[in-house]
Order: C-alpha cells, then structure tokens, then sequence
C-alpha cells in the first residue's frame, strides 16, 4: 500500500484540506468557490476563519484553535505553533513511522497550505511608526508554516502569495485538483524565495535601528519588474529589476530591450552631469553626439550634428523636460528611444504619434 501512496505523491496530489492563515486577504473571494466545487476541508486562524464564514455558509470550515484545543494566546503571537499543525504539514504520507505517529495524535495531514505574511516592510516605511510597533509585525507563524509546506512539497502544496492564486486556481481545476510533482516543487522554491525576502528586509531593518555600518555578508535581492522585449541578442531573454526608489516611467512606445536600458543608462547618466540644456545621443553604449547649448533645441541640433549617421535609430537623453518644439525636431528622425525628467503635454502628444518611439521620464 505505501509503494504505491509513494509513488502517487510522487507524481500527483489531490487536494482534500487545506490550512490558510493570511494578512491580506483580498484573494479570498477566488479561493472560496475554488474550496466549495472540489469539496475541500479548510482549517484557518481567527481573522481568516471569520472572514470565510461570512462569505460562505457550504464551506467545510474548521477554526484551528478547536482542532488543536489551544486558544490563541500571547495577543496572537501563538496561533498556529502547534503539534497538530506542524505534523499535518511535514508528515511524509510514504513513511510508516510518521503515518503511525500522527494516527496515535489523531492528527489530520495537510495537502494544501495558504500564506501570506504580516505586511512589515510596508509598516516600516510608515512615518512616525515605533519600534515596538514594527516589532509585532515581524510574522512567525506564517513564514513557519509555509518553510514546512515548501520542504514537504512531495506531500504539500505551499501558496506563498496572492499573486500565485488565481494562476494556482486555473491549473487545479485544468488538472481536476490534483496538483503535479514539478508544479509543487516550483511553488516550493517561490516559497523559499520569499520566506528569504521576508528575512533579510527584518535583518537590514535591525542593523538600520542598531546603527550598524559594517557587515559580514552583503545580501541582495531585487524585485521584478517586467521582461524585456529580448537580452543582448535577439535569442536570449532579459528581466528588469528594481535596486532603487528611481522608477523607469515608460509613458509610450514598444517594450524596452535589455540593450535600450544599458544605452538609457549612458545616456541619462552623462547628460545629467552636464549643464542645462544638454543632450546627450547614444548608439550601442557608445555616444555619438553630446552638447550643452543656451535652448533645447539647439543642443539636440548640435548632439545630432556631431554625427548623424550613427545618431540613427540611437537614444536620445535631455536633463530637462522635453519642449514642444524640440519633439517636432525629433519626429523628424528614427529613434529608439527619448529620455528625460519629464515631457510637456505638447511633447508627449507629438512624440506620442510614433508608434514605437519609447518614452521614459526619469
């Protein structure tokens, strides 16, 4: 019997209960039908628990603190710190012992485990905020619960963030709710992803607060922000991340390619070294036209002027907000790119009418 449960939970995973515990819960009304058509047990915490209720009285609905007969205690701090829970989780279903364990416990496994996480960076970066506040939005529960489901993916399904629900919703009903091997293990490592996510804003807020300049590992992580149109040559691909505050504000135009970023960064870079009004015209990380003028105008002129050929279909940077008369010039000739602090509204109408020409405002 157990060689074959192993090698079902090998390949396949049908999802009979589930446990969710969430801060933000705006998913749940997707998660609810999902629960009601496949008949699924839902075990959840106090906030969470209350929240199903009201939305739905055919659901199978559990509230944790009556299966583990544990209150909530320590003003929430101890919700889902349980036995009951974290052996419903990591029991491995092809291993007798574990089996034999949690039948003496009465325990019930988990197949499906939904988290999301205290909202701490956000609370951080509110004004005003005490640290004794931003303290008790440091989750355990959570990110406990969701390290256990992601090392138990042969046996758990982990949902580590809202994002991944609704795409979660469409394959499960696609594959009648039974989840494969390789999609568990992917949303295992998303899960591990974010758990480190998590971790490492709560230790550079600690060395923020304590004061510390100097440390003995440098760790970095970036969010994504999109995929680019294609990397350095045409068959590789290339993602944009976020490592600052300064956004990339595209108001028009085709996606960004890896190569127009590194030729927006040239550019931007050397013409906010300059004086006002300068123009800087970079083809393939070199520039080929560079100037400082009395106007706009005449400085996109003479950056043109410097040379014209290989200013062809290159990307164009202002270090002041792009004039109306001067996107009349520049729709003259093919660009790939324009790049300033900002447009006029007379600009971006007239620059807009190019299809393809991207804008940024940086």
């Amino acid at each position: 019997m157990f060689l074959s449960m192993s090698k079902f939970n090998k390949n396949n995973l049908k999802i009979k209960r589930a446990i969710i515990s969430v801060f933000d819960k705006t998913s749940l009304k997707y998660l609810v039908p999902y629960f009601e058509e496949f008949n699924i047990e839902v075990f959840s915490t106090g906030g969470t628990f209350n929240s199903l209720k009201r939305m739905s009285k055919k659901l199978k609905l559990f509230e944790i603190s009556n299966f583990t007969k544990s209150p909530e205690i320590l003003d929430g701090r101890v919700k889902t710190l349980h036995p009951n829970i974290h052996a419903g989780i990591l029991a491995d279903m092809s291993n007798q012992t574990h089996l034999n364990q949690i039948k003496k416990m009465k325990v019930k496994s988990f197949d499906l485990v939904i988290i999301n996480f205290y909202p701490f960076e956000s609370i951080i970066n509110q004004k005003n905020k005490k640290f004794e506040e931003c303290i008790e939005f440091i989750d355990v529960g959570g990110p406990t619960m969701m390290r256990a489901a992601a090392k138990n993916f042969k046996n758990t399904t982990i949902i580590s963030s809202n994002e991944q629900i609704n795409d979660f919703i469409k394959y499960a009903k696609q594959k009648k709710n039974i989840i494969g091997y390789d999609k568990r293990m992917v949303l295992a490592g998303e899960a591990f992803s974010i758990s480190s996510q998590y971790e490492l804003a709560i230790s550079e807020w600690f060395k923020k607060e304590t004061k510390q300049n100097e440390s003995k590992k440098i760790n970095l992580w970036f969010p994504k922000i999109k995929n680019l149109r294609y990397g350095e040559n045409p068959h590789q691909n290339a993602s944009l991340y976020k490592i600052s505050n300064n956004e990339i504000n595209q108001i028009s135009g085709k996606n960004i390619s890896y190569n127009n970023i590194n030729d927006m960064d040239v550019a931007i870079n050397l013409a906010l070294e300059l004086e006002k009004y300068s123009c800087i015209i970079v083809k393939h990380g070199n520039p080929c036209g560079a100037s400082i003028a009395k106007n706009q105008q005449l400085a996109y002129k003479k950056s043109l002027n410097s040379d014209p050929i290989s200013a062809f279909g290159g990307i164009i940077a202002f270090n002041t907000e792009v004039e109306e008369n001067t996107a009349k010039l520049i729709k003259k000739r093919f660009n790939e790119v324009v790049i300033a602090p900002k447009f006029s509204t007379e600009a971006k109408i007239i620059l807009k009418e190019k299809k393809n020409l991207i804008l940024i405002e940086y």
